[in-house]
């Protein structure tokens, strides 16, 4: 007898696509899979937030939530039918949507069903995307990833990783990854990021709403290069961000953004303050509300072109001249990032940086 969907579809003729960040990967996740499995062919089982620097929201790459994943499936015939494939964020475009009709029309099925637990916010793709066929499975209560991460990186609690209530939640095989992953130096950068983050909101904690927050930031192009600069402090340290920060109480916007491109790379000691004020193209606030792991902030980010022409007949320099710069304040190190090399440098940048210039390469640069 053939097998076939609530939907009708033959079993032999459909793939169940299921999307997810899996970090950490639990039961829970692995229960939604093996209901993919009766309905489906294959399940495929898409890995999001690709490509992404590690933060405490997502500490693990690809590669070891895979690796992780593989470890709640052992009969090799469930194993075969499950494929494992990679997504990346598009937090301000729709590339998202696009790549992943893509890549699962890419595997040859008839017949494309989505498949998951919708718990928050964050699982509205499910009934957002191009795929109309939707199946919602019931989840098995009380399991949450954060909830096993902030378990995970608070330094207090960390061995209860070992503790029987949390190894109920996860495989041997996850205990074991993470056991290990607990002596390198990406665990204890996750744990200083946490413990800022922390303190962040540690100051806040008294107010009587939720804090909201407004930053500014450059994305300052010349002859091809965007400016950026290395993040000295914690959350963020040694990653790539665009030059900004907090707003003060008494500025405008185009007057942070100046002092903040001051403070961080010294650009403006070099180059008329007007030339820059003048050389702003677009600007544009990015208000994704996960944005940042600190709070709800928006920032405005102002697209400055410095028309490589204009920098010779002013400042008497070479055509293949870039402006002098170097790091100050928050900023390890400022430097000038040449365009082509943005998307391989993407899982270098601070939160969503690399998509603020993403944005702007794509609306106003190219």
């Amino acid at each position: 007898m053939t097998a076939v969907t609530n939907m009708g579809f033959k079993k032999e003729d459909t793939l169940a696509v299921y999307v997810g960040r899996f970090q950490i990967p639990h039961i829970g996740h692995a229960h939604i899979i093996h209901k993919g499995l009766e309905i489906a062919d294959k399940v495929l089982v898409l890995v999001g937030s690709a490509n992404e620097s590690p933060s405490f929201r997502n500490p693990f790459n690809v590669s070891d939530r895979i690796t992780m994943l593989r470890t709640y499936f052992n009969p090799s015939n469930i194993l075969d039918r499950i494929i494992y494939d990679e997504i990346q964020d598009d937090l301000y475009g729709n590339m998202w949507h696009n790549n992943l009709d893509q890549i699962t029309n890419g595997y040859g099925y008839k017949n494309i069903v989505l498949i998951g637990h919708h718990k928050d916010s964050s699982s509205d793709y499910l009934h957002f995307t191009n795929i109309k066929n939707v199946v919602e499975f019931d989840a098995i209560p009380g399991i949450h990833s954060s909830d096993i991460r902030k378990m995970y990186f608070t330094e207090e609690t960390k061995n209860e990783v070992h503790d029987r209530d949390q190894y109920d939640k996860l495989s041997a095989g996850t205990i074991n990854f993470l056991s290990l992953h607990m002596n390198t130096k990406e665990y204890y950068n996750i744990q200083n990021e946490l413990k800022a983050i922390n303190k962040n909101k540690e100051m806040w904690k008294n107010s009587p709403y939720p804090p909201l927050f407004v930053t500014t930031d450059a994305c300052v192009v010349c002859k091809e290069h965007v400016l950026v600069i290395r993040r000295k402090n914690y959350p963020g340290k040694g990653l790539l961000a665009l030059p900004g920060g907090y707003l003060n109480e008494n500025e405008d916007i185009q007057d942070g953004t100046m002092r903040e491109l001051l403070e961080e790379t010294s650009l403006t000691i070099d180059i008329d303050y007007k030339v820059i004020t003048n050389s702003i193209k677009l600007r544009k606030e990015f208000s994704h509300p996960q944005r940042s792991e600190r709070g709800r902030i928006i920032t405005f980010a102002s697209l400055i072109m410095l028309d490589q022409y204009m920098l010779v007949d002013l400042y008497d320099c070479d055509e293949d001249e870039l402006p002098s710069v170097h790091g100050g304040d928050d900023a390890e190190k400022a430097f000038w990032l040449p365009l082509k090399d943005l998307n391989s440098r993407r899982a270098e940048f601070f939160e969503d940086h690399y998509h603020m210039i993403n944005y702007f390469v794509r609306k106003a640069i190219y």
